[in-house]
């Protein structure tokens, strides 16, 4: 199952931003659009709640939404990226954990509707 420290991970082979630099205060540019994307990615991928990223990123729910939109709003090209990670995560866990079809199915309905809003 991805955690939110395999996405920060995925996000430092990406950009060069370790895990201590997106969740220290410093403003430079690369440093938080990458605590950004990973902040979506964590949002969208695992579904989790402003407040789980926040703790993890040690940062405000509020900043954690705040981040979330401009990251949106840079990359709006992301979301069919974002969908099919999250639709492949959702199908690792199916088989994992032997869900049904129909838990599937909403966990994946949900990735949509996300990346639709």
């Amino acid at each position: 199952m991805t955690t939110m420290q395999d996405i920060a991970a995925q996000v430092t082979a990406e950009t060069g931003v370790t895990l201590e630099q997106m969740r220290d205060l410093d403003r430079a540019k690369g440093r938080t659009a990458a605590r950004q994307r990973a902040w979506r990615q964590a949002r969208h991928r695992l579904g989790a709640s402003f407040p789980e990223i926040g703790r993890f990123f040690r940062r405000d729910p509020s900043t954690i939404i705040a981040g979330i939109r401009m990251d949106e709003k840079r990359h709006p090209d992301r979301a069919a990226e974002l969908m099919e990670l999250a639709i492949r995560d959702a199908a690792k866990l199916a088989v994992r954990k032997g869900v049904g079809v129909e838990a599937l199915h909403n966990r994946l309905m949900d990735a949509y509707r996300e990346a639709q809003a």
